[in-house]
């Protein structure tokens, strides 16, 4: 009877750790790489040849099983499988630590680090022609380096990036830095951020290919066991910036020490160090990317523009349609959280206004509203400026003929200029911000000068407006109105915003010194009708003035006020009452 009770508990026991072992998804490379020692730091070659790893505590290393680590090489076989390791001896492997972090697109190059506990060593490039290594250059000396401390790096195919890990020398526990490499030098190492880094440990870095994913191991955040693989986004190209770390779920991570994940050349599969448990030695592992869902939903990149509201629900986004509750998203650049409803969308999510930049929502996606553990998402939004499309037709106002006379558009925000594409004879566009104010101006020999200013809402709904200026001749009896003058509530004096315009009129009277003018003053119908024809009769009498104390002759100038008898437009509107106040200028 007690023989029946242990083979059930065996067969019930074997039965748990077959299911644990598929669940997991991942598969041990065999004894030609694994051995009774420690495995890590797997990285293959761009051509998939070839398999470095790290070996720890073999008596096959150049300094015995007392020594450091030695970077050990497996040759891909025919059939596909990892031929028996050998150690390449010196003058890559030291009697101190070693091991590769990067291989080169050509694979002639390896960076190896030597010996860097003792702070000797740093990063060495190798070349390596076949299988033949000889040392190069040190590229990084490791002063910064705690020698108590442990360190990796890794150097992307292209030689740009190089990521590091180790505590310094004031101590501490290791954070992960970056440097790059311009004109040809290594820059200085930046701290990536407490996105990344915890008061933990932060080791194994790695770049994907398209150098947006950065996975590293860490043990200061909370996951299966001693140290599990991360992922995070990188945001911007501070390096500063990231998203949350994700955990690589149960697929990779254990109860113990997970490390040192790199994706495969064939961009399909990755390799992994685990130790399973706390008692394990550390072996390499391989998983099809397919088979890790904590990759499957994890970023979507979209584009708005300042103001303007995100449309499109969950499902559609991921295109998954069995994804049916929104639990809530939280905005780095608003900091709070947006409450949202099943099957939201993004309509609460507004950017700022005066924000153009990258924001950053941490998202919760559930099929259920009972769902306990939902699948998290990450959405990258850039909001871009809001534009508008200006399209400018310039006429001659008798003819109605299209002129060949460029305008000018100018930011009234910061006095920059738009850059006008001419479309063609007399046609003209170009693209202007919503919420900026400007000024559409037209200067042309033989014609009054034309300038309007135009505050554009933040709410413009018609991405493209049409402007049509009509351009008049300076032909005896043609008149215009001036646009912007302005005077104080009730009396005569002229604001200073009216000089603008006026000083375009000077000009246009100083360049054609044969014209005389008539000054005409208008007003609506409010109030007295004789009140109101002194005081436009006042008024044009300031502009007069103005013109004069700017040189040009009072023999030239005629000055007369209407009031309120010369409309253009019916008072019985606000629109019409502001029409017929007005300063016109008649050619004589």
């Amino acid at each position: 009877m007690n023989r029946i009770v242990l083979a059930l508990f065996l067969l019930n026991f074997y039965t748990h750790f077959l299911h644990a072992q598929n669940s997991r998804k991942a598969n041990k490379l065999n004894n030609n790489v694994n051995s009774e020692s420690d495995e890590l730091y797997p990285i293959i070659s761009n051509d998939g040849k070839k398999l470095f790893f790290v070996r720890s505590n073999s008596k096959d290393n150049v300094g015995g099983e007392k020594s450091g680590q030695d970077i050990w090489i497996s040759e891909k076989q025919s059939d596909g499988s990892w031929g028996k390791a050998y150690n390449p001896g010196k003058p890559l492997n030291t009697k101190g630590h070693n091991a590769i972090g990067g291989i080169n697109s050509s694979n002639q190059k390896v960076f190896a680090s030597n010996q860097y506990n003792k702070m000797a060593g740093g990063i060495t490039t190798f070349s390596c022609i076949e299988n033949k290594f000889s040392e190069e250059k040190l590229i990084w000396d490791g002063i910064e380096l705690n020698s108590d401390g442990f360190f990796s790096f890794y150097i992307n195919p292209k030689e740009t990036i190089m990521l590091l890990s180790y505590s310094t020398s004031k101590g501490g526990a290791e954070d992960l830095y970056v440097s790059l490499k311009k004109d040809g030098a290594w820059g200085t190492t930046k701290n990536l951020g407490k996105t990344i880094n915890t008061s933990g440990y932060e080791i194994s870095p790695y770049l994907s290919a398209d150098e947006k994913t950065l996975f590293f191991s860490s043990n200061g955040i909370q996951g299966f066991g001693d140290a599990d693989i991360y992922f995070s986004k990188r945001i911007d190209d501070t390096w500063e910036n990231w998203t949350p770390a994700k955990n690589l779920g149960k697929e990779v991570n254990t109860a113990g020490f997970d490390a040192y994940f790199t994706i495969n050349p064939d961009l399909k599969s990755a390799l992994f160090c685990s130790g399973e448990n706390t008692e394990s030695s550390s072996d390499i592992y391989t998983i099809l990317l397919s088979n890790i869902s904590a990759l499957s939903i994890d970023t979507v990149r979209l584009e708005t523009e300042v103001n303007k509201k995100i449309y499109g629900t969950i499902s559609e986004l991921l295109n998954k349609k069995e994804f049916k509750f929104f639990g809530g998203a939280k905005s780095k650049r608003l900091n709070s959280i947006l409450e949202v409803t099943e099957q939201a969308d993004f309509l609460d999510y507004v950017p700022p206004v005066s924000y153009i930049g990258m924001d950053t929502l941490s998202v919760k996606v559930c099929k259920t509203k009972e769902q306990k553990e939902c699948d998290s998402l990450v959405v990258i939004v850039k909001i871009k400026e809001a534009l508008f499309k200006l399209n400018i037709e310039v006429f001659d106002k008798k003819s109605a003929k299209l002129l060949d006379v460029q305008p000018d558009v100018i930011n009234l925000n910061n006095n920059s200029t738009f850059k006008i594409e001419k479309k063609s004879i007399g046609i003209f566009q170009t693209d202007v911000p919503v919420g900026n104010k400007i000024e559409l101006s037209v200067t042309q020999k033989g014609y009054f000068p034309f300038s309007e200013k135009i505050d554009l809402s933040e709410n413009i709904d018609n991405k493209i407006i049409t402007k049509k200026i009509e351009l008049t001749a300076l032909e005896t009896g043609n008149s215009i109105t001036l646009r912007n003058i302005l005077f104080e509530t009730a009396k005569a004096e002229l604001k200073s915003d009216s000089f603008e315009s006026l000083n375009k009129l000077v000009d246009m009277m100083s360049n054609n010194k044969e014209i005389k003018i008539l000054i005409s003053g208008h007003t609506d119908n409010v109030g007295n009708a004789a009140y109101n024809l002194d005081l436009s009769g006042k008024r044009v009498k300031s502009v007069a003035a103005y013109l004069q104390s700017k040189g040009i002759d009072s023999s030239r100038l005629k000055s007369q006020g209407f009031g309120s008898t010369k409309p253009i437009a019916d008072n019985k509107t606000e629109e019409g009452k502001q029409m017929n106040r007005r300063v016109e200028v008649t050619i004589l």
